[in-house]
């Protein structure tokens, strides 16, 4: 039900259906802009974008060139007037803690309030100068937010499940295809992929077997480390077996979990990583080595879960979930969704941050 009291100020980093990472903060904010009378949203950056008719969109603008300079003065041109005029009841700041800082000037003289989501296990020193300005921290888990404060209010991820979900039909003839999500960044070690893909193919004989990576090198460092990659793949004769695509829009990665029979994550950023939940939300069995999936996983995590970089332990679990029948694959998938569906879905998060939004109001 919409608020039609409420109006909001969304400060985040990008707002563009095609982008491969942040692509999901479309969805985010048609999803706000459903409980609320109207939708203030600045972004760093602005892409292609279809937003409902309640939402006011702004750009620092990064993608026309503007330097930081720039950027600041675009920022308080939006910000100040939004909050000193009091057009809005509150600030959402998403994910950057800096622009809670920058925003704190005019929140604090409106006496608008600031609610900051974070969801990450770094912590910096401007992370902790933001979370003393904002009334309160919003995060996915516990583990996303790891300074000790009682201003935490822990409201789940946003997982899309209308769109994240399970293939229709039955699963057409292919090879057993392994499906991995994200930067191609030495942080996701795909390194212990290819070796236990090595394990799997060469020397187990599991010859049936695709290995599909999604994700774009958006740095020199992360290119040079895509051509590591590559030359590995090549060097173990797995050319074959694996298949990296490049950027995939966010819009477009459902397919790839819906085509997909594992999902492996191999980051150890111990924060809920998005892409375990939507291959989850998508019915497929997952395999993971960060430990801020086992309060999730529960009773699943021992068949779920390996050590960081043990290239056995990973293979093991792989010819675990290999060698289930497509009726009981179906069965441990439906479980996971079930789990992303009831703590993570996107239209519970919006309630939980409405709440908090009216709470901080009051």
């Amino acid at each position: 039900m919409r608020d039609a009291a409420l109006c909001v100020l969304m400060i985040t980093q990008k707002v563009d259906l095609d982008d491969d990472v942040l692509g999901f903060t479309h969805t985010w904010v048609n999803k706000l802009a459903e409980r609320v009378a109207h939708l203030h949203v600045l972004a760093l950056s602005v892409g292609r974008h279809e937003l409902r008719e309640n939402v006011t969109l702004y750009s620092m603008g990064k993608e026309r060139g503007a330097g930081r300079w720039r950027r600041l003065v675009n920022f308080t041109r939006v910000v100040a007037p939004l909050v000193l005029r009091r057009r809005v009841q509150v600030v959402f700041v998403h994910m950057v803690p800096l622009y809670a800082i920058l925003a704190a000037p005019w929140t604090k003289l409106a006496r608008v309030p600031m609610v900051m989501w974070y969801a990450h296990g770094h912590v910096s020193y401007t992370l902790k100068i933001a979370h003393r300005l904002v009334e309160r921290v919003v995060s996915s888990t516990a583990e996303g937010f790891r300074l000790p404060s009682a201003k935490l209010v822990i409201v789940g991820q946003g997982i899309d499940t209308d769109i994240f979900k399970p293939a229709e039909g039955a699963r057409p003839e292919r090879p057993f295809t392994v499906l991995s999500v994200g930067r191609i960044s030495p942080v996701k070690d795909y390194e212990t992929l290819i070796e236990a893909a090595d394990v799997l193919v060469n020397q187990q004989g599991w010859r049936d077997l695709r290995f599909v990576v999604v994700g774009d090198a958006g740095t020199p460092e992360q290119v040079a480390y895509r051509e590591r990659l590559l030359a590995e793949v090549q060097q173990q004769g797995l050319v074959g077996h694996f298949e990296f695509t490049g950027a995939v829009p966010h819009s477009g990665v459902a397919q790839y979990h819906q085509q997909a029979d594992l999902f492996v994550n191999l980051s150890h950023t111990d924060s809920l990583d998005k892409a375990v939940l939507e291959a989850m939300a998508c019915g497929i069995p997952v395999l993971t080595c960060n430990e801020a999936f086992e309060d999730l996983l529960g009773g699943l995590a021992p068949r779920l879960t390996f050590t960081v970089g043990d290239v056995e332990e990973l293979a093991d679990r792989t010819v675990d979930l290999l060698s289930l029948s497509d009726d009981d694959r179906r069965s441990l998938g439906s479980e996971l969704r079930d789990r992303v569906v009831l703590k993570h879905n996107l239209a519970g998060l919006v309630d939980r941050l409405i709440a908090v939004f009216k709470e901080v109001i009051r």
